[in-house]
């Protein structure tokens, strides 16, 4: 169940990726690809910022812990005890 509501897959590998803090540039710990962890989009190499530039939606932080691109029906108080079990 943590798995399923706490972390993503990396859009290069699919290695599950958690995010504990921090903006929503993710860099895969297996295959360092950079990637936005509201979208999923791989990041340019050349300057992966700029993606938050042009999709504003990305940069919310607080927003990306619970992921409502899916939808899910998680309370935030179930992902904390997911994470304290």
């Amino acid at each position: 169940m943590y798995l399923k509501y706490c972390t993503k897959s990396c859009p290069n590998c699919n290695n599950q990726i958690q995010k504990t803090e921090g903006c929503n540039k993710m860099v895969c710990s297996r295959c360092q690809t950079k990637f936005c962890w509201r979208c999923l989009e791989v990041l340019p190499i050349e300057n992966p910022y700029s993606h938050f530039d042009v999709r504003k939606n990305c940069w919310d932080i607080e927003a990306a812990f619970i992921s409502d691109e899916y939808d899910i029906p998680i309370e935030e108080e179930e992902v904390k005890n997911y994470v304290n079990m």
